[in-house]
């Protein structure tokens, strides 16, 4: 349980710096307070369970991949691509294949969301996914039981997911429920960021919008749903209502 509070306060310090890069201190203060205040992420915060590290270290990944991007030197640049990557590699030990899948989306996201100017840090993206798969791959090799590396690939994939099968729109239904006292905002702030874009195609300042719909579709898209497998859309949702509300 200490870990997933850790990693809830990480999470939520992860998302305070992602909204000072891209908005200001008072959006990421307020993002930060929805996100510490939502009651579905403080019940997981006291869990003891490795999905809210799993949250926190995703979090982080996009926190270091836009750092990384929008970093003028190069020195900190790949510190920061580095340390991206140690958290996709933190994400994925804890949970398996899905969070490595989910992190590769938030650092593609962020990527299309970059001016055009901030596109030659390609390699600052594909780093982190070095990074990662090289981790995973020593582990494994120094891991002499197959039978925990086949069975850490069958349960942490959706293998023991049957039981759980629920229609497209699941996540539709139970995200307004994760995201109390917050939700009734939500298709407000989705809307305003929506045509905020339309008008003057900033991307860059839609990305919370971006990041949230591309984690939501994706994993509306398997049969094997959950609430708690939503939970790294949280603090990008948190951050997309505190714009709303700035």
């Amino acid at each position: 349980r200490l870990a997933s509070a850790v990693f809830a306060i990480l999470g939520a310090l992860g998302i305070f710096v992602m909204g000072i890069r891209l908005y200001d201190r008072k959006t990421g203060f307020v993002a930060a307070l929805c996100l510490i205040c939502s009651a579905f992420y403080c019940k997981w915060a006291v869990m003891a369970r490795m999905d809210m590290v799993m949250t926190g270290a995703l979090t982080w990944v996009g926190a270091f991949t836009l750092l990384a991007a929008q970093s003028r030197n190069d020195i900190p640049r790949w510190l920061f691509a580095i340390a991206a990557g140690i958290c996709l590699t933190a994400a994925t030990m804890a949970k398996g294949f899905p969070p490595f899948v989910t992190g590769l989306l938030i650092i593609g996201l962020i990527f299309v969301c970059l001016p055009n100017k901030k596109r030659n840090a390609i390699p600052l993206f594909i780093l982190p996914l070095l990074i990662t798969g090289a981790v995973m791959l020593i582990w494994f090799a120094m891991i002499s039981d197959t039978g925990f590396i086949q069975g850490f690939l069958h349960f942490q994939t959706g293998g023991t997911g049957a039981k759980h099968q629920r229609p497209f729109y699941y996540y539709l239904i139970n995200l307004p429920v994760m995201l109390l006292p917050w939700s009734f905002w939500l298709p407000f702030a989705f809307w305003d960021s929506w045509k905020n874009l339309r008008g003057t195609c900033n991307w860059t300042e839609a990305l919370p919008l971006v990041v949230s719909t591309g984690i939501f579709l994706f994993f509306s898209m398997f049969g094997n749903k959950r609430p708690h497998y939503l939970l790294p859309l949280l603090p990008f949702a948190s951050l997309l209502i505190s714009q709303y509300f700035i």
